[in-house]
């Protein structure tokens, strides 16, 4: 009874003991107050120069969200450095910094959550590397980005390559409208266009790697073409895209499932391309797979060439050369119509190596989509 009663005593105590730390790692996990020096993240710290004018952030992994919001010394902030390291910039983290024009992220970080610099009204510039696939909404609300005309293009607002939103204020005007995003934007930021159902069309650019969360929600778009080069769309991308009623990817479907689906924070959800869209919508693969069962024939100085039919493709090109990296005498045959199986290449070398491989190509909005090369077959003519 006695080593019972011990036993319960000894856990209550352990409880007692992990609940004080706890709470006191809670307490003093956010910068407050004029403190120099302090956590600002699980594993990141920070620490004040006055001298410099600089707040200096260090360590590993994320920031918490309102880290700073409380921080009485960001009065007197000039400069903010965030070394490498740090993945992740959480909600409103930085609001009210005043004192700062610009700030250089690190190629470390991956996402910058909702309203992370809101209220920094001298922000001018902000250099986002390429590392960063997620951008949260109202990021730059109420800073300098925002009032600053060579930051807006066709009624949009980039920053660096990022398409962060649309001036909601534009579409009072107008009954419908089409968008297209400017050539060299690498990522949309969350909520870019939501809700903005005036919107009936918008042109993605063939650099574009991330879509945010809810990018197109309650927007009017009918049809829309995804570039094979996206890495990451969020699970949320085309909620309550009612009127879409089919997607053009640009890719093969196998590509399309290499996609990253994402969540909050470019985390990755075990969902599929397809799952996206509501079941209705029309999803069209546009490059081809590369052709199947090659056979290549030697004859007197020529090759007889055939292969099996593809059906949806515009046409083949076939490429012959002297040797196996195809540098060496290449040569392409373009065969435009898509039932031709076979062709017999002439005014060869006599009894010469050549190597010939063939890829399909479909014609879509007047551009060619080719397939991938098929597998080289190595042959000696006659």
């Amino acid at each position: 009874m006695k080593n019972n009663l011990k036993k319960s005593l000894c856990i209550i105590l352990a409880l007692a003991t992990l609940t004080s730390v706890l709470f006191a790692g809670s307490v003093f996990a956010y910068a407050d107050g004029d403190a120099t020096s302090g956590w600002c993240g699980d594993k990141a710290k920070y620490s004040y120069d006055s001298a410099t004018e600089t707040l200096k952030i260090e360590g590993k992994g994320t920031l918490y969200s309102y880290a700073f919001g409380d921080y009485d010394n960001k009065n007197n902030v000039k400069n903010i450095i965030i070394s490498e390291g740090i993945t992740g910039i959480n909600s409103e983290c930085f609001p009210n910094f005043d004192g700062i024009t610009e700030i250089k992220l690190p190629n470390s970080l991956r996402y910058i959550d909702d309203v992370a610099f809101i209220d920094c009204d001298n922000l001018k510039a902000v250099t986002i590397p390429d590392s960063v696939n997620y951008i949260g909404f109202n990021v730059f609300s109420r800073t300098a980005i925002t009032v600053d005309d060579s930051n807006w293009q066709d009624h949009m607002l980039y920053v660096d390559n990022c398409l962060i939103q649309l001036d909601s204020e534009y579409l009072k005007y107008e009954q419908s409208c089409e968008i297209k995003v400017k050539d060299g934007t690498r990522l949309i930021a969350c909520n870019a266009f939501c809700n903005s159902n005036k919107i009936t069309a918008v042109t993605l650019p063939d650099s574009l790697k991330h879509i945010g969360n809810d990018v197109f929600y309650n927007t009017s778009i009918k049809t829309i073409t995804i570039p094979a080069g996206i890495e990451s769309i969020d699970y949320s991308a085309f909620n309550y895209t009612q009127k879409l009623k089919t997607v053009n990817y640009l890719g093969t479907k196998a590509e399309a499932e290499k996609i990253a689906i994402t969540g909050d924070c470019g985390a990755i959800k075990n969902k599929h391309f397809k799952n996206l869209f509501d079941k209705k919508v029309k999803i069209k693969y546009i490059k081809p797979t590369a052709p199947k069962s090659l056979s290549v024939k030697a004859a007197k100085k020529a090759l007889s060439i055939k292969w099996k039919k593809q059906t949806g493709v515009t046409g083949y090109q076939l490429q012959y050369a002297r040797n196996n990296k195809f540098t060496k005498n290449k040569k392409n045959v373009n065969i435009k119509n898509a039932k031709t199986v076979s062709k017999t290449v002439k005014k060869l070398k006599s009894k010469k190596a050549y190597y010939v491989r063939i890829r399909s190509y479909k014609t879509f909005n007047g551009k060619k989509y080719y397939s991938d090369w098929s597998k080289a077959k190595k042959i000696k003519t006659k």
